[in-house]
């Protein structure tokens, strides 16, 4: 079942495909570096191929082809460094283009997005405080046709246990 946005842009239409076959594989990776004590370096990657072919009508024009909105490469990695009571993250990802109907058509296509986000967090006893940047180098794109997503924006966030 897939949500499509309708004539509407508000009002989605829900449309179950028969038939899917999907192929894929997922890759991670995992490194961890103690620096001393009290440091610690700590990467991953996780890469997804995903090949999701409708396969329900093989005399309809969108057999075999990609569903709607279902990238067929996803890349994550993050990268963080903590020390004491500080932390300093990073985070990359990248998803492939897409098509927004089942007809695998260049008209169709959505282009992929590859977007990073930082953050740096301290600790205090019972409270942390977070500054986070999402979408660092304000990069235009959309994950759904016709709603782009926001550029750069700014959280502070303040937790406290009482």
């Amino acid at each position: 079942i897939i949500a499509l946005p309708n004539k509407n842009l508000f009002i989605w239409s829900m449309y179950n495909i028969g038939s899917v076959s999907i192929y894929g594989a997922d890759f991670v990776s995992k490194f961890n570096y103690r620096i001393n004590q009290k440091a610690t370096i700590v990467y991953n990657t996780n890469y997804t191929f995903q090949l999701a072919l409708d396969k329900t009508d093989k005399n309809s024009s969108v057999y075999n082809n990609q569903i709607p909105y279902t990238p067929m490469h996803t890349i994550t990695s993050n990268l963080s460094y903590e020390a004491n009571s500080w932390s300093v993250f990073y985070n990359h990802i990248f998803s492939s283009g897409r098509y927004y109907l089942g007809n695998n058509e260049p008209a169709y296509f959505v282009k992929g997005f590859s977007i990073s986000d930082v953050s740096a967090s301290k600790q205090y006893k019972s409270t942390s405080l977070t500054a986070q940047i999402n979408n660092i180098f304000n990069i235009n794109y959309s994950i759904i046709r016709s709603f782009p997503m926001p550029g750069t924006s700014v959280r502070l966030t303040i937790k406290t246990t009482i």
